[in-house]
C-alpha cells in the first residue's frame, strides 16, 4: 500500500475529519470572549439583536 492509501485509511476509522469553523458574525477579541462567542447560540442572539436594530432603524427612519 502506498502512503495515500495506508494514511485514508487511517484517517476513515479514525474518523479524523475536521469540522467546519463556523464564520463569526460577532468576532472574538480575546481569549475569554472567543470561549463565549464560539458558540452558536451567542451568534444566533447575535445576529437576532442587530437585524431588530436594523429594523428599528428602518422603521424610524421611514416614518
Amino acid at each position: 500500500m502506498d502512503n495515500f492509501s495506508v494514511r485514508s485509511e487511517r484517517n476513515f476509522h479514525n474518523l479524523a475529519a475536521k469540522p467546519k469553523r463556523m464564520h463569526l458574525l460577532d468576532e472574538p477579541n480575546g481569549y475569554a470572549s472567543a470561549m463565549v462567542k464560539n458558540s452558536l447560540s451567542h451568534q444566533m442572539r447575535f445576529t437576532v439583536q442587530k437585524l431588530e436594530e436594523v429594523l428599528m432603524f428602518t422603521k424610524k427612519w421611514s416614518e
